[in-house]
């Protein structure tokens, strides 16, 4: 049977996972996809933590080093690796090189009706 202390251990590990995935999908969204805001940027970056926690599994599978703490572990340095090394970028997509995206044309307005 699971005992409380085992129950708890698992609470924080699935509270660690799915925060330092999130954590390294939202800083590959942001630098990636900088104009996917509001629900499409919330949608990109669940895509993202699953494909990291799926992969990180697979990855670790294949090498044969599958347990809970290799899998925590390697979430963990996955996540804050993404978020230090692609997640400080200026709001606009940054990055050397980068300009900012041109305006958008103003809003479309009808022309005025000629005269017959």
């Amino acid at each position: 049977m699971l005992g409380p202390g085992r129950y708890l251990l698992g609470i924080a590990e699935i509270l660690l996972l799915t925060g330092f995935a999130f954590l390294g999908a939202w800083s590959l969204r942001r630098r990636f996809l900088p104009r996917l805001m509001g629900e499409a940027g919330a949608l990109a970056s669940a895509v993202l933590s699953l494909a990291l926690l799926i992969g990180t599994g697979e990855v670790l599978g294949t090498l044969g080093a599958w347990t809970a703490g290799a899998y925590v572990t390697f979430v963990v340095l996955l996540g804050v690796g993404l978020w230090a090394s692609v997640g400080r970028v200026a709001p606009g997509g940054g990055g050397p090189g980068h300009r900012a995206p041109p305006a958008p044309p103003p809003a479309a307005r009808a022309p005025p009706p000629r005269p017959p």
